[in-house]
């Protein structure tokens, strides 16, 4: 008889005589009688003490079996021998299951070892969410500083690439060079940049540098006038035509350098704004992962062309003001059916919307990455455009003209309209927009942006430097 596998789960137990041997006793004890022969020789055999041979050969157990069959008189020494045969397969069987027991264990080790860690981190994000909607409902004080680090932590995660903490990785004035150069802008490799007068670098400390602050175009959710917060929406075509418009007003100013929010609006305003700069530059965004062919597929490897490219920097910090569960919703509709507490939710300083963010918890974030990240830069001579949103650049205010809470939060931006800074030993001057061919205004700001303007007119495609 050919051997017999015996299947368990995810066992497999190969043994000839044990196997072969059951099927011959399946088979000889089907009569009532003989059942009760064996089963009485069975229990006699396992009373005595005697030495007995459970590994008899496969040929001698077969036969043997046969024998029983046929009504041998040696029916009880084959019976025997069958339970000792049996025995050899209850041992078998012990095994495996001593086997199915380590794999289980095994089993469940893996499951300890690929837990989802973030179950944990979840749970306390939803703790200091509830916390969060507390204090907007008035039930707690304004919330802690540690309850805005996490509530910023949760908004890293959701602007994120996949994985926290963040979109944007280019946490300091060196990683946004290294990403410029990686990106094969050889420009910045010396650090500086090129002065106000756009072309050529100098001491910032007599040379200054130049800050352009724009609010995004129209967005389709303010032409319904609908929260929008951090809902990821475009422009509108009105809002297309403004960003162009604006661009066309500091069509004059230097700019080698943008940041964006982390959100489409933002971005569109500032591309549509840079293709009508006299500088004819063409903006690329920074890849800002951490995979290394990723870098290399989005580097121009042209130097010519390298040259006339202005990076954009994408920040999650300057996001505008997340609404939390006003996002969505009708303003005016929202106001009629809440009352003044509406009006306190979008005005105030300190008090949050449910869920969302408050001013005071906006600027925290967008005036720390400033300080931290952007203002070097333009220590360093880099002049730059700002491209973000209404509450993030009410923040941003506050800090460069040096406001104060009632001040800032009745403070009007408009879409689409450039404001523009002269930054010089470490203050910012707010000056008139240059005039350019189609838009009117005070030109001679200063005799850098005059010497710009007359490099500009008579500029040859590749030779702009900074």
């Amino acid at each position: 008889m050919a051997a017999t596998t015996v299947r368990l789960p995810r066992v497999e137990i190969r043994s000839s005589v044990a196997a072969d041997t059951a099927a011959a006793l399946g088979r000889t004890l089907r009569s009532p009688a003989r059942r009760r022969n064996v089963t009485a020789c069975s229990q006699d055999y396992r009373k005595r003490d005697e030495p007995r041979n459970p590994r008899a050969g496969k040929a001698s157990a077969i036969s043997q079996v046969s024998g029983l069959r046929s009504g041998s008189p040696e029916g009880v020494d084959e019976s025997r021998l069958i339970v000792g045969l049996l025995e050899e397969l209850h041992s078998e069987l012990a095994k495996s299951r001593d086997e199915v027991a380590e794999l289980r264990k095994e089993v469940i080790e893996l499951k300890d070892r690929t837990r989802d860690p973030s179950v944990d981190w979840i749970q306390a994000e939803r703790e200091k969410l509830a916390e969060l909607q507390a204090c907007a409902r008035g039930s707690s004080s304004v919330p802690s500083q540690s309850t805005v680090q996490v509530f910023n932590e949760k908004e890293r995660f959701r602007w994120g690439d996949g994985e926290a903490p963040s979109l944007s990785r280019l946490e300091s004035p060196k990683q946004v060079l290294d990403a410029c150069i990686a990106a094969g802008l050889e420009q910045f490799r010396s650090g500086y940049g090129p002065g106000p007068d756009g072309v050529a670098g100098t001491d910032c400390d007599t040379a200054g540098a130049n800050l352009v602050l724009m609010r995004h175009g129209e967005s389709m959710w303010n032409k319904e006038n609908l929260f929008t917060g951090c809902v990821d929406v475009p422009l509108s075509r009105k809002g297309i035509q403004e960003a162009v418009e604006g661009g066309k007003r500091l069509a004059a100013i230097p700019v080698d350098i943008v940041f964006t929010s982390a959100l489409a609006r933002s971005q569109m305003t500032a591309m549509l704004a840079m293709s009508e700069h006299r500088g004819r530059k063409t903006p690329v965004v920074l890849y800002t992962g951490s995979d290394p062919r990723a870098v290399a597929w989005s580097k121009c490897e042209s130097a010519r062309t390298a040259k006339r490219l202005v990076p954009i920097v994408r920040a999650y910090q300057l996001n505008e003001r997340m609404y939390g569960e006003l996002q969505g919703y009708n303003k005016d509709k929202t106001a009629d059916r809440y009352g003044d507490v509406v009006f306190q939710w979008r005005r105030s300083y300190e008090v949050p919307p449910p869920g969302g963010e408050s001013l005071q918890m906006t600027a925290e974030r967008v005036q720390s990455y400033f300080k931290r990240v952007i203002q070097p830069l333009m220590d360093s001579g880099h002049n730059v455009l700002i491209s973000a949103h209404a509450n993030s650049l009410r923040a941003l205010m506050m800090y460069i003209e040096d406001l104060d809470a009632d001040d800032i939060v009745s403070l009007k931006i408009s879409t689409g309209v450039p404001m523009f800074y002269r930054y010089q030993g470490g203050k910012f001057e707010r000056k008139p927009v240059p005039q350019t061919d189609n838009i009117p205004g005070v030109y001679a700001v200063s005799p850098e942006l005059a010497r710009y303007r007359s490099i500009m007119d008579t500029l040859h495609d590749g030779t702009y430097s900074s």
